[in-house]
């Protein structure tokens, strides 16, 4: 029973856009949704006893022995729309917790054209830089998947306790292997014992495993590593500095030598509340950054790195600009604020203002609004081509409604994002709306097909006569 509410409620969660799920001991889950941490409505207490199936369920034995032990542990689970959560459990004084994360996919994080071609090449040494959470192993996963569609190669995959980064489908061929690790002589000994093409590994951190990438890329090999920090300087630097003395100026050396790209990327929340938007700083390997690398003496507040592609300071001004994201949250973004700050005066933009208060509740939009079921509910669908024309007629049946969506049955398939114009019978009236389809799927043992349609354009009186009949109804 507990096993079947976790799962109503991790769909739930995802059906809500929620970036993190909370589940504490004898309190109701909690969503983070656009950066504010909200209750879920309507979700009852949770006991220690429904907890610990939940971890039973999703945790083998051997991890469940370290949970008892230590009283914490990390895991990856896998939700029935093939979406990635990445788990953590934790004994407290106030019982057991929970927390799942989601991983976003690659593809709504674009990536510069550049860096996706010197993540794909041949050899060199491609660093991915930010702070946690800022989407680094979205990035190391859409260069895998640039790697496949370009070349065969042996790829070896590393991440740091959990497996996140998922294998491409479509591409070339080649061997990938897919391991974790937890200390950083571990990195050394699996990049000694494979002695890949390619080397990803998530979360690089420590000298000795620092040395053995740079020694990897020495032998003409492509490396690839994401680093936790606030600026690709600050990585190089943290790197230079966690080698050991006498190994520093040969790794410097060979940096230098194999530095192909550096990206750094942020995430930075939208004016709308809902979402954040990927903004990048590129620094491309040559020359000046070589000398540079063998020569800056890497005081922490040396100056900036040569080779600048991408300049943060133009992404974020530009995403203000377009006003997708507010002044006061492009500062608070970037590291390098004096620079913005001085490219949005001399732009015009008031600085003095706050962003957008954080959310108290789940918005209107993603609330689990009441539906009703409608028997025998007969509809004309026209299906649209570009122009707004009708393409194509269907009738249909409608399961059920609410205020902000129609449970279609068609008699074939329609394709997702497609619009349509549906009219409908509802008690004595006749409606007409238009909106557009965001799913379509087959009907588990039959031949017939279900659309979910967002009636995200239906009039203001379509939409009050159907608040009226799921109220009277419910």
């Amino acid at each position: 029973m507990s096993r079947s509410r976790f799962s109503k409620l991790l769909d739930r969660a995802g059906r809500l856009r929620a970036s993190t799920l909370f589940i504490c001991q004898n309190e109701p889950s909690l969503l983070r949704v656009s950066g504010a941490v909200l209750p879920l409505p309507d979700d009852p207490d949770w006991t220690e006893a429904e907890l610990s199936e939940v971890l039973r369920s999703l945790v083998q034995a051997g991890p469940r022995r370290t949970f008892e032990e230590r009283g914490r542990i990390e895991f990856s689970y896998t939700d029935v729309r093939g979406g990635i959560w990445i788990g953590s459990a934790l004994r407290q004084e106030a019982g057991i917790s929970l927390t799942f994360q989601r991983f976003a996919p690659p593809a709504r994080q674009p990536v510069p054209s550049p860096f996706l071609q010197a993540a794909s090449a041949d050899l060199g040494w491609v660093w991915v830089v930010g702070k946690r959470g800022a989407g680094k192993t979205s990035t190391l996963e859409r260069c895998v998947v640039e790697l496949a569609q370009k070349r065969s190669a042996h790829v070896l995959v590393l991440e740091r306790g959990v497996s996140r980064i998922r294998t491409p489908t479509k591409g070339y061929p080649f061997l990938l292997e897919h391991q974790t690790y937890r200390t950083n002589a571990e990195v050394a000994s699996l990049l000694r014992e494979s002695d890949p093409d390619v080397a990803v590994i998530d979360d690089l951190d420590g000298g000795v495993a620092f040395m053995a990438c740079a020694r990897l890329a020495a032998r003409g090999r492509l490396v690839i590593t994401s680093h936790k920090a606030g600026t690709v300087q600050q990585a190089l630097v943290h790197a230079i500095l966690s080698v050991k003395r006498d190994d520093r100026r040969r790794f410097r050396e060979l940096v230098a030598r194999r530095f192909t790209a550096g990206l750094l990327q942020v995430l930075a929340p939208r004016n709308t509340g809902i979402g954040k938007v990927a903004c990048h700083e590129l620094v491309m390997g040559g020359d000046a950054l070589s000398r540079f690398l063998r020569t800056q003496p890497f005081a922490p507040a040396a100056g900036g790195l040569p080779g600048r592609e991408l300049e943060l300071k133009d992404g974020l001004l530009n995403l203000v600009q377009r006003a997708i994201v507010h002044p006061a949250s492009a500062l608070a973004t970037t590291p390098h604020e004096g620079s913005l700050r001085r490219a949005m005066t001399a732009s015009g933009f008031d600085l003095d203002g706050a962003p957008p208060p954080a959310p108290t509740e789940l918005p209107p939009e993603l609330r689990r609004e009441p539906r009703v079921r409608v028997p025998n509910g007969i509809a004309n669908v026209s299906v649209l081509d570009q122009h707004g024309r009708c393409e194509h007629l269907l009738q249909g049946r409608v399961l059920d409604l609410s205020s902000t969506g129609l449970g279609l049955e068609v008699p074939r398939p329609l394709r997702r994002q497609v619009e349509v114009q549906i009219v409908f019978t509802l008690g004595d009236e006749r409606l007409e709306a238009r909106g557009v389809v965001r799913s379509s799927r087959r009907k588990t043992g039959g031949t017939r097909w279900l659309a979910g349609v967002s009636l995200s354009f239906v009039a203001p009186g379509v939409r009050a006569r159907i608040d009226e009949f799921v109220r009277l109804e419910s």
